[in-house]
């Protein structure tokens, strides 16, 4: 696991500037790729209104407990943090000079957010023909649910996605990580680099809409398509897998050790049992092929539990990888980070930040091979970078600045007025 340095390395997206006015998860996901490959983003934030990743301001002001939330600082490294209120016309002149000067624009509100602003992508062109604008409503931009806010666990369930996970027996279950936010953030991208290059090769700008239901909505595709075409309606089948049998995830030695396994042939079937020290098990017509093993899951899953509650986890994914049948141990967070493929991988990378020290978060994502990304600045603190933002980039006076820190409308503390 390595840490965070002050060397740059070659960035593709280094002549990009991104202006940053999204919130939470998804949309700050968006700049944070860009900036990991060299584009300047710059964030924009309200000292009235945190973004809600930060969390409250707490009951202690002083501890700067809107600094020290995980969430926040693991998507909104290598950017510039600058705080401008956008329901001031004075700051709003500010983003707008800012629009002007920049090539992407990034924002995840609800339709009537922007509209109120003035900054619509109509307004926007007006402002800069060439630039490129990145809208990540939860539901789009029409309909009777467009002015709804979206969150990821509400995206989940709504999209279907919750349908089909969990129990056969039991209700709907979300997969607890905000499954719409990551997805849209992944999408809305992409989506970014094919407007730049749409760009590159015509001039013009672009509008993309994001709309985090129809971002997740594809991930249910197939189960969609077998109703529409064949009428069949899929239903939640815990942990198996209608290709694959064995899969699932089977008991260790030790106080909740757990083992994920999938078998993909008849063949790797075999190995199986014969590494679990009963080969005897494949000769059961029970499992003979795919089918019977499928039509059998619970006792051939009783089975396979009472021999891998014998093994070490760790020891057990190794033997079953060697053999090539896909296998895991279960990991806690520790056991993950200290986890040999994810330490090969330098997965993690150690980040030190001002007010909580030195942790570590996840690594770039993609690992390209002539110009990689890397992870060279702390999420920014609240207003970090307004001396350079404000009178550097965009050439405020101080007696402006000194006019806007007096109303509470830039600062590097929350707003308690």
């Amino acid at each position: 696991m390595t840490s965070v340095g002050n060397k740059r390395k070659k960035s593709v997206l280094g002549n990009l500037r991104v202006v940053d006015l999204s919130m939470g998860w998804a949309g700050p996901l968006v700049a944070m790729l860009l900036a990991d490959f060299g584009a300047q983003i710059i964030k924009i934030e309200s000292i009235r209104h945190l973004d809600w990743w930060r969390g409250g301001v707490g009951q202690n002001p002083d501890e700067r407990e809107y600094e020290k939330r995980a969430n926040f600082n693991g998507v909104n490294r290598n950017k510039l943090g600058t705080t401008l209120d956008l329901n001031d016309p004075r700051c709003l002149d500010g983003v707008r000079e800012l629009i002007g000067i920049s090539d992407v624009l990034v924002e995840n509100f609800t339709p009537r957010v922007m509209r109120n602003w003035g900054l619509t992508y109509d307004k926007v062109r007006e402002i800069n023909p060439s630039i490129v604008m990145i809208s990540m409503p939860g539901f789009g931009s029409a309909g009777p649910w467009r002015n709804y806010a979206g969150f990821g666990n509400t995206i989940e369930s709504l999209s279907g996605v919750a349908t089909l996970t969990g129990w056969p027996d039991g209700p709907p279950v979300l997969q607890s990580n905000a499954y719409g936010d990551p997805v849209s953030g992944l999408g809305a991208a992409i989506g970014v680099l094919m407007a730049l290059v749409h760009r590159s090769r015509t001039g013009e700008g672009q509008h993309v809409e994001i709309s985090h239901q129809e971002m997740v909505i594809h991930h249910i595709a197939p189960a969609m398509m077998d109703y529409i075409m064949n009428g069949r309606v899929h239903t939640r089948i815990g942990n198996r897998n209608p290709a694959m049998a064995p899969h699932g995830v089977y008991p260790c030695s030790g106080e909740d050790q757990w083992i994920a396994i999938a078998v993909n042939s008849d063949v790797e079937w075999e190995s199986l049992c014969g590494i679990l020290g009963h080969p005897e098990i494949a000769k059961d017509l029970r499992f003979d092929n795919l089918g019977d093993r499928q039509d059998n899951h619970d006792d051939m899953d009783d089975l396979i539990s009472s021999k891998t509650a014998q093994w070490d986890k760790v020891e057990l994914a190794q033997r079953l990888q060697d053999v090539g049948i896909a296998a895991s141990p279960v990991n806690d967070a520790a056991e993950a980070l200290a986890d040999p493929q994810v330490m090969a991988r330098d997965s993690f990378v150690w980040i030190d930040r001002k007010y909580i020290g030195n942790h570590p978060y996840p690594n770039v994502t993609a690992r390209l091979s002539k110009t990689p990304g890397e992870v060279y600045k702390a999420t920014p603190t609240l207003g970090e970078d307004n001396e350079f933002v404000l009178s550097e980039v965009l050439g405020m006076k101080p007696d402006v600045l000194v006019e806007l820190k007096r109303d509470g409308l830039i600062g590097d503390e929350a707003y308690l007025g």
